[in-house]
């Protein structure tokens, strides 16, 4: 019979970090699960670490790329050969708390029509000690909320339906995307059915710098130029102006005079909807309230202070 969930973890060089990760997801208190491991061409001894654990526990099976692919062609390896009916991720940096799996799939039995449920987080930043932080988010999204930012966040926080895309489209992630696949597969996803996230800490975030797999300044300017591009039809004129706006003040190659000229050409919401994501959320992390940004922008987003 096929397992309740599957859970995929795509690795590189990341063999502490792994072990970490990987043992979250075996502790969980629901066990009905597949854990689905794609080694992406690590050259640690990452692939010790999974003949072991693989051995010791038949959930996992461990898919091995030749040649590193990244992030999400790594995820859909193991997308197509996964037989759970539902979907869950864990990036090899973060941990799934005990209680994640049992309490998004109780959430989503509870409620048949939707096909994704996300949750609240803990961060640590090794940077700034190993105290977790809670990142407390916007709970009420849909996708007109998704077209602004990510307010769902990583993949390691969501666990879908697997026909959340609609009959006989096939799960995947877009391969396109170097930075922000999860924010485009929950664009997707809420184009089909709602989404829902769950006011409980049920991840843990980790922040570091040997970043691999994850995002680089060049990737994520480069992935918000896709996001628009693709979802521009479904975008109105203050969304795209926004995402203008944003593009424009990222771009290292854009000096301050033309900077100060793009503000300028920006209309008065959309200043206000800017300031609502970057100096409130700079703000917030000096006052650990990581989420302050992202739950500014959303209360601006629907004309609330």
């Amino acid at each position: 019979m096929s397992p309740v969930l599957s859970v995929v973890i795509p690795t590189r060089d990341r063999e502490r970090r792994l072990a970490r990760a990987l043992a979250s997801v075996q502790g969980q208190t629901i066990t009905d699960i597949e854990i689905l491991v794609v080694d992406d061409a690590s050259t640690d001894d990452t692939a010790a670490l999974l003949a072991r654990e693989a051995a010791a526990d038949p959930r996992i099976r461990v898919i091995t790329n030749a040649v590193s692919v990244g992030g999400a062609a790594a995820r859909n390896r193991a997308l197509a050969v996964a037989s759970g009916e539902h979907l869950g991720f864990c990036d090899d940096d973060d941990e799934w708390l005990p209680s994640k799996a049992e309490r998004q799939l109780a959430h989503l039995a509870e409620h048949p029509a939707l096909g994704l449920v996300g949750c609240w987080s803990e961060l640590v930043d090794a940077r700034a000690g190993d105290e977790p932080v809670a990142y407390r988010g916007p709970v009420d999204i849909d996708h007109a909320d998704l077209l602004w930012d990510n307010f769902i966040g990583s993949a390691s926080f969501a666990i879908v339906r697997r026909s959340a895309l609609g009959p006989g489209e096939p799960f995947r992630f877009d391969e396109r995307f170097r930075a922000f696949q999860d924010w485009e597969l929950w664009l997707r996803i809420s184009e089909h059915c709602p989404v829902a996230v769950l006011p409980e800490p049920l991840c843990r975030y980790h922040a570091h710098e040997d970043a691999r797999i994850t995002r680089s300044p060049d990737a994520v300017l480069a992935a918000r130029r896709l996001l628009v591009a693709r979802h521009a039809a479904e975008m109105p004129a203050t969304v795209r102006a926004y995402h203008r706006a944003r593009l424009a003040l990222d771009d290292p190659t854009r000096g301050p005079v033309d900077r100060v000229r793009v503000l300028a050409s920006t209309t008065p919401r959309v200043l206000w909807l800017l300031a609502a994501a970057s100096i409130v959320g700079r703000s917030g992390w000096h006052r650990d309230d990581p989420a302050a940004g992202s739950a500014r922008l959303h209360r601006a987003v629907h004309g609330r202070r």
